[in-house]
């Protein structure tokens, strides 16, 4: 009895999937393409960074897993200044093209 108790439990956790495929559904992401989807996202999404008097992106050792990446990003302009992070992940998308999602957490200074 035991043993098909064990052979029973055996096939479900075949049929469920494992952590580890869950990471093979998503692309990987490299400091490149972090950076170019985060200056891609800033000047699309706030006005304030396209007419920046300073401001700056660092996406260098940033990576949180295989297909996530964060970058610090601050920004002034006039007397008003941010700072934040921005998370880009990838994803493949349902073509199988790779999609970024780009959220920002910033506060100003």
């Amino acid at each position: 009895m035991k043993r098909l108790i064990l052979a029973g439990l055996a096939l479900v956790a075949l049929w469920l999937p494992s952590s580890a495929a869950a990471y093979v559904e998503h692309p990987g992401i490299g400091e490149e393409a972090a950076f170019i989807q985060t200056q891609h996202f800033m000047a699309k999404t706030y006005p304030g960074w396209r007419s920046r008097a300073v401001g700056y992106i660092d996406c260098r050792n940033g990576r949180i897993n295989g297909y996530s990446w964060s970058c610090a990003v601050g920004w002034a302009r006039g007397r008003n200044c941010w700072q934040g992070r921005v998370r880009v992940t990838a994803q493949y998308a349902e073509e199988g093209t790779i999609y970024y999602n780009v959220h920002l957490k910033a506060r100003p200074c």
